[in-house]
Formats: C-alpha cells, sequence, structure tokens
C-alpha cells in the first residue's frame, strides 16, 4: 500500500524518441519505507498538469496577496 508520493527535487527529463517524460519522484508506504522511482507522463497528461499547476500556483498567490491585506 502506498500513502503517498512526493516529487524530488531533480530536473524532469523530455525523452523525445518515445515522446514522454519523465518526472523523478518517492514513494511512500505506511511503515515509513520510501522507494525512488518515476512518473511517467504522456505529451497530453503532461500538457493537462501545467495547466493545473498553473492554476494551483495562481490560487495561492491570490491567497497570500489576501492574507497580507
Amino acid at each position: 500500500m502506498v500513502t503517498h508520493a512526493t516529487p524530488k527535487r531533480r530536473d524532469i527529463r523530455y525523452e523525445p524518441a518515445n515522446q514522454r517524460t519523465t518526472v523523478p519522484i518517492t514513494v511512500h508506504q505506511p511503515d515509513g519505507t520510501a522507494v525512488d522511482t518515476l512518473l511517467v507522463l504522456t505529451p497530453d497528461e503532461l500538457h493537462m498538469y501545467a495547466i493545473q499547476l498553473e492554476q494551483a500556483i495562481e490560487q495561492r498567490k491570490k491567497t497570500q496577496e489576501r492574507a497580507i491585506a
């Protein structure tokens, strides 16, 4: 069983030969162990997550601005 996955502080890589992007991640388990692996994204998945991440960044920015005001 897996509790969650976190991105590693390493570069995301695009592989032109198979048109995929790999994201280094760590998969965490309930017993405290963790395994390093790759999240493999197709071009469509990468595009979808890029849009969603941009939206999340914008929401965070607005929340921070409201907290300061």
